[in-house]
């Protein structure tokens, strides 16, 4: 952690704020500020911070990861950019600042191509005439999309969750789906303290894929 902190300071804007916790097995650290562009696009009320998140772990696995992030004012959903961590990722073997620096510069670069898929999701309708949000959220945990492990729920009451995560900010779109999956990762309490960062990797993740909800 210690040396993402130094990079974050050296690299990212002043303006950007920095949380970081670690277990003493795993730590992160993340990184937002506000875009002027991703704000305007997103438009009042909707996407107003980016940022970098960084992951590492001591807990035998011995690596590090990188993704990029956007942050809703309105909810405070952050959902990262999972397809990111694929590429910009690696183990704690010799020197490994050079690697960190390349990987977090890749992930900046990420950013804006996350906010398009976004401002695509929006405009994608998954709840149509006849579906209720329950059967989609429903579809969603059965099929895996949504993992359970770490937390702590069974299937049905994590979709009961979901589904008032949902009844805050409702839509048809895609967008608007995904948007009560990190709503959730934010209000609950969950049994792994890492759950709510796994449920941010999937809504992030979501983004690019193909969901095939229908019976």
């Amino acid at each position: 952690l210690d040396v993402f902190a130094d990079l974050f300071a050296s690299t990212l804007p002043e303006s950007a704020r920095v949380e970081c916790q670690y277990d003493g097995y795993r730590g992160s650290i993340k990184a937002t500020w506000h875009d002027r562009t991703a704000a305007d696009q997103f438009g009042v009320g909707q996407a107003v911070t980016v940022g970098i998140c960084g992951r590492t772990a001591d807990d035998g696995t011995g690596r590090w990861a990188f993704s990029a992030a956007i942050e809703w004012a309105r909810c405070r959903n952050l959902s990262i950019d999972t397809r990111s961590i694929e590429v910009d990722s690696g183990r704690h073997v010799g020197e490994i600042a050079p690697r960190v620096e390349q990987a977090l510069k890749g992930s900046l670069s990420r950013i804006r191509p996350f906010v398009d898929a976004w401002t695509s999701a929006e405009k994608q309708q998954i709840i149509e005439d006849g579906k209720s949000p329950v059967e989609v959220f429903t579809a969603l945990v059965d099929r895996g999309y949504v993992p359970t492990a770490g937390s702590g729920m069974t299937k049905e009451d994590l979709v009961k969750s979901l589904v008032n995560a949902y009844g805050f900010e409702p839509g048809y779109s895609k967008a608007s789906v995904l948007n009560a999956v990190t709503r959730a990762a934010h209000t609950n309490t969950w049994k792994s303290k890492w759950y709510q960062e796994e449920l941010e990797q999937t809504s992030g993740k979501l983004v690019y894929a193909r969901l095939h909800l229908a019976e």
